[in-house]
């Protein structure tokens, strides 16, 4: 495994459910979460960044290497989504922890309007 600093780069297509939650799934890596509001979803989105970055580092497996995109109806969502300036900054998570050597992710997102085909949303 590198000992260099992780350039995490995570395309995000961002959607409000029909029930009024927040949804934020990853497209080059199958990452997603879901809260009540926007800012939440943000977090548990970062938390879910740094935990698998982590766990990676414990084990000696360069982050990312292992986890599959999402599926294509996600991708093709994310194709046909409008791009927003919506900025997906982590908010309280301490990313530089232990000197891991990752930087805060640079997160293409892409607003949804509307359901994912085939998609539970």
């Amino acid at each position: 495994m590198s000992t260099t600093a992780v350039e995490i780069k995570i395309k995000a297509l961002i959607a409000e459910t029909s029930e009024g939650r927040w949804l934020i799934q990853g497209v080059n890596y199958d990452i997603v979460a879901e809260a009540k509001s926007f800012e939440d979803a943000e977090y548990e989105f970062h938390r879910m960044i740094v935990a698998h970055v982590v766990n990676c580092r414990s084990l000696g497996i360069e982050p990312f290497s292992t986890m599959v995109p999402a599926p294509q109806n996600v991708q093709d969502a994310y194709n046909s989504a409008q791009t927003r300036e919506i900025n997906l900054n982590p908010s309280g998570l301490q990313l530089e922890q232990g000197g891991l050597g990752f930087d805060p992710p640079h997160i293409d997102s892409r607003m949804l309007f509307g359901g994912i085909q085939g998609y539970a949303c």
